[in-house]
């Protein structure tokens, strides 16, 4: 009875030390990752243990650089800090904290939040995963605290649209959006809007990318734009969630160029061509949605304000209608099975539900 404990005890303990006590969703751990100044394939040379406690013991791991992946300089000797369930006594209980074995001179591919900071993923080099990883770089991925190469469809498209794009009235482009869930990410999707826009007798297209993340903002991330004219260069930008405070209305200047630049945004920033998505979400009653608006194509931040479902418009086939209500530049109608079918912008300028069809018809008038 005496050795049936003891092996129950052992067995307990091997469990809770592998097992990950997280309970913060996939995606926290995921964008840590990402976000981590650094990655790299690195050989442990020191584990030095900081403190130990009731719940776990801390660590500090000494890293020797073999080959950075980060975007930044790596030093070729940095540290990250880990905590692990080393003793049967030790209790971790439920916490958001994903448990790390680092061993002296294992070969592992590493990211470290920053050099001395907390240890975001920790994965055992093997000699597939090196060649994966050395062969695909941006095909890197993380999943809760572990790297892997994804392979395979790296979008799959939930939802296609098509506008007919109206000034004064009068039909002068269309809007193509087609909505897709990104398979190599937890809780994402990527939005791809074509823009078409006939002026006279030349057809002006912008493209605009966005992933987003999936929530009931649809909370931007990074943004591409690019023209049809080869003398705009494309942009490309990341969006970093900064207090309200800090971050000023107007235009972001960024510079036409391959780099990612990095565009501060107040929490409840939602784009103008991602809110046609948004109002879908909201219900039908007395509510008010606070938010901050960036224009897509300018890059332009618009900060404080508000959506309000204003009732059934029987102007418009008693289509339930949002309104911004802060200086009424825009409009959403919607059906009774939430589909989106019209949208106005300054007054002047609607966005019609239509199809592919007539859509690309106006191009040829």
């Amino acid at each position: 009875m005496r050795w049936t404990k003891i092996i129950l005890l052992q067995i307990l303990f091997f469990l809770v030390c592998c097992k990950a006590m997280a309970v913060l969703p996939p995606s926290h751990y995921q964008k840590e990752a990402l976000r981590s100044e650094i990655k790299a394939i690195a050989i442990v040379d020191d584990v030095a243990v900081i403190d130990v406690t009731k719940r776990y013991t801390s660590k500090k791991v000494t890293f020797r650089l073999e080959k950075s992946f980060a975007d930044g300089k790596t030093s070729d000797s940095f540290t990250g800090s880990c905590v692990s369930v080393d003793h049967t006594w030790q209790e971790p209980g439920v916490g958001g904290e994903i448990y790390y074995y680092p061993s002296k001179g294992e070969r592992v591919f590493v990211t470290v939040s920053r050099d001395g900071g907390p240890i975001t993923s920790y994965t055992p080099l093997t000699l597939e995963l090196e060649a994966a990883v050395m062969k695909n770089p941006e095909d890197i991925r993380y999943k809760m605290g572990k790297a892997y190469v994804f392979q395979g469809e790296k979008t799959k498209k939930i939802a296609e649209d098509w506008y007919l794009y109206r000034i004064d009235k009068k039909p002068v482009g269309h809007l193509h959006t087609v909505q897709n869930r990104l398979t190599d990410r937890f809780g994402a999707f990527l939005f791809e809007h074509e823009f078409v826009l006939k002026s006279d007798d030349t057809i002006q297209r912008l493209f605009i990318e966005t992933s987003c993340r999936d929530d009931n903002g649809l909370t931007p991330e990074e943004m591409t734009l690019r023209w049809n004219d080869e003398a705009q260069p494309s942009i490309r930008v990341a969006f970093e969630e900064s207090p309200a405070d800090t971050v000023s209305d107007g235009v972001f200047r960024a510079l036409p160029s391959q780099a990612k630049q990095t565009m501060p945004v107040p929490e409840h920033t939602i784009t103008d061509l991602l809110m046609f998505e948004v109002v879908k979400k909201l219900s039908f009653e007395r509510q008010t949605l606070s938010y901050h608006l960036l224009e897509s194509a300018e890059l332009n931040l618009k900060k404080n304000k508000k959506l309000e479902y204003m009732g059934q418009d029987q102007d418009i086939k008693n289509l339930h209608r949002f309104t911004e209500t802060t200086v009424r530049q825009a409009s959403y109608w919607l059906d009774e099975k939430g589909r989106l079918l019209r949208v106005r912008w300054d007054r002047d300028k609607e966005f019609i539900l239509s199809v592919r069809e007539a859509a690309e018809a106006i191009l040829e008038e």
